[in-house]
């Protein structure tokens, strides 16, 4: 609830600007770190600075969201992929069944959890990330099944890039 409130603040508004390839090796590290996930995040990509124009904590949020998501809803027996793209996209790949284009579709909603009524979470964790993602200028894509396969979920991060 407090991301929730720090998002509806405006916390994606800034005119800072962040490094995107150092803050999503942060928060991977820290899953890495979890007993319950650890080397199951696979982190792929850019290894060079790539900024953003937003302000990292915003940039933190959104990508721990995204992966809890992953971590929540995926299959515990399958990788977390995290790819960085030079241009300023993140995608994160989870296992799961696929996920039908209605449920999808409202999966960015406030308190939606995609019929996963006895998991964890409160169907905040999207909503967090579509709010700041907006505010910043930048666009959250949700994919099922996953981009390559015929199964899987996949949320493509497109942060606003800074100059």
């Amino acid at each position: 609830m407090l991301q929730m409130s720090r998002a509806d603040a405006g916390l994606g508004r800034s005119r800072e600007r962040g490094n995107l390839v150092a803050v999503v090796q942060l928060v991977v590290d820290d899953y890495r770190r979890r007993s319950d996930v650890g080397d199951r995040v696979r982190l792929t990509g850019d290894d060079g600075d790539c900024w953003v124009a937003m302000d990292v904590d915003a940039v933190a949020i959104v990508m721990r969201n995204a992966i809890e998501n992953a971590v929540n809803h995926g299959s515990a027996a399958e990788p977390i992929d995290v790819r960085v793209s030079p241009n300023h996209k993140v995608n994160v790949v989870n296992a799961c069944a696929f996920v039908p284009a209605d449920v999808l579709r409202d999966l960015k909603g406030r308190f939606q959890r995609g019929g996963a009524q006895h998991g964890t979470g409160s169907g905040l964790g999207l909503a967090i990330v579509e709010t700041i993602m907006h505010q910043a200028g930048g666009s959250v894509t949700l994919l099922s099944p996953a981009g390559g396969r015929l199964d899987g979920f996949e949320i493509v991060l497109e942060f606003p890039g800074a100059l």
